[in-house]
């Protein structure tokens, strides 16, 4: 009985054993995280390179877990929470830390926070808040799914062309009007000569006509 029962235990054991070695990364403990600044992200360049210029560029971290941001660098840096381009956005906000200096963030909230240095706008680096050591699920994207994606750029690239060609044709009919409004106004002026001529000609014929009838008259 005894060796039935250290047997079964040596199973259970081994089966416990197996379904930890098998369990995903995603669900790994993500108690604490650390962060550092590249070594020479003080200056453009380390944006292109595979690492970022933060290190990880992309760091994952349970709720209620510690993240420890870190700077090794020889140029002072922050790790703000936002980004370059709509600035900062509150979640935490490091402030200007010089060379080994250091800086801990523990998130509430599930989600996405992206950060960047206030001082060097091209360090951006993305924090990845999960639940019990899991990160946020992002559904894989689906042929169909990009089928219609294309299907609506395809469309959208249509009506573009049809609007630009509208806007091209609306363009031609108000040169014209233009063309047209100047002929006139041409025409007007013309029109403006001929009846100040004629006029002068009227005044100066009833001059005649008055100094005639006076020489009758005497």
């Amino acid at each position: 009985m005894k060796t039935k029962a250290l047997s079964s235990f040596f199973v259970l054991f081994a089966i416990a054993a197996g379904i930890v070695a098998m369990t995903p990364a995603a669900f790994a403990d993500h108690s604490e995280v650390t962060i550092e600044a590249a070594l020479g992200s003080g200056a453009p360049g380390c944006e292109d390179t595979a690492e970022g210029c933060y290190i990880p560029s992309t760091a994952t971290v349970d709720v209620g877990g510690k993240v420890i941001m870190s700077n090794p660098d020889t140029a002072a840096h922050t790790f703000t929470a936002g980004s370059p381009t709509d600035g900062p956005t509150g979640e935490f906000d490091s402030g200007l830390i010089m060379a080994g200096g250091l800086f801990e963030y523990s998130p509430d909230t599930v989600g996405e926070i992206p950060y960047f240095c206030m001082v060097h706008p091209w360090m951006i680096g993305n924090i990845i808040v999960g639940s019990e050591g899991r990160t946020p699920y992002s559904p894989p994207s689906t042929g169909e799914s990009s089928t219609t994606s294309m299907q609506d750029d395809s469309t959208l690239k249509v009506e573009n062309q049809k609007l630009k060609e509208e806007i091209r044709d609306l363009k031609l009919e108000n040169r014209q009007l233009k063309n047209q409004i100047t002929s006139l106004n041409s025409e007007i002026d013309s029109l403006k000569d001929q009846i100040v001529s004629m006029t002068k000609e009227f005044v100066n014929s009833l001059q005649q006509l008055n100094e005639w009838f006076r020489s009758q008259l005497n």
